[in-house]
């Protein structure tokens, strides 16, 4: 009796010391959590200020891709106007070309396809095989804005009674022209000004109209580049930049 006595207290001795262990495993963890508790505000805190940095930063992204998409698209549409202007520019000349003048090193300068150019002359051909020694007979000045010094370089390109047409609108305080009297004189040259070709708006717009139905004005061709009515402006800064000249808003 006595052993068996002493065997049941070893046992419940045995368990004690498991479950004062298991009791002293328990005390550290809930140290630890308590631990754990008292620095997850700081660590709350730590996660949202990272936070508010990483959305600062995302905006600053964002704004910077904004900028970028923005720089992008003006690049590539000054990227399309100037392709276009290439284009213009290396095109061919046509057949024919008004002469405006001789230069020092051999060289003349021409108007062709809407365009001033200065080109090189044929070693085989002479000046006066140029206008087989005559001038125009008729010269339209239609610059975008007339000047008093058009006068005479437009009275130079013309011939013996030749006539010189003035359908650009000067400014209104523009009162002098630079042309020589003794050219105008002695040859006979004629001056005149002229508005919407001197028509009759009440009778020659419909007939303009009637050929344009059949077929025999050609309007659209002059036609250089369309707009809308939101793109007014753009027209505008196209008409000063020199991209357009004859543009069209459609509304």
């Amino acid at each position: 009796m006595a052993s068996e006595h002493d065997r049941r207290l070893a046992e419940y001795a045995r368990q004690v010391d498991d479950l004062q262990g298991q009791l002293k495993g328990l005390e550290e963890e809930v140290i630890v959590l308590r631990k754990r508790l008292q620095d997850a505000p700081k660590r709350v805190r730590t996660l949202e200020g990272r936070i508010l940095e990483t959305k600062g930063q995302l905006q600053q992204a964002v704004a910077q891709n904004e900028r970028l998409s923005a720089t992008l698209r003006g690049a590539r549409e000054h990227i399309a106007a100037l392709r276009e202007e290439v284009e213009k520019l290396t095109q061919p000349p046509s057949a024919y070309g008004t002469l405006l003048g001789r230069n020092d090193d051999g060289t003349v300068d021409v108007y062709s396809s809407g365009r001033k150019m200065r080109v090189e002359l044929h070693p085989e051909l002479r000046d006066a095989e140029i206008t087989r020694g005559q001038l125009a007979d008729v010269c339209v000045v239609t610059t975008d804005s007339a000047e008093g010094a058009y006068v005479g370089q437009a009275l130079s390109l013309v011939g013996k009674r030749g006539r010189v047409v003035m359908t650009a609108i000067p400014h209104p305080t523009d009162t002098t022209v630079e042309m020589s009297l003794f050219d105008l004189t002695l040859y006979e040259k004629q001056l005149r000004g002229c508005l919407f070709g001197s028509s009759n708006p009440r009778t020659d717009i419909f007939r303009m109209l009637e050929l344009y139905r059949a077929g025999r004005l050609k309007l659209d061709e002059l036609i250089t580049r369309e707009y809308t009515l939101d793109q007014v402006n753009e027209g505008y800064e196209d008409l000063h930049n020199g991209r357009n000249l004859r543009g069209l808003i459609r509304f």
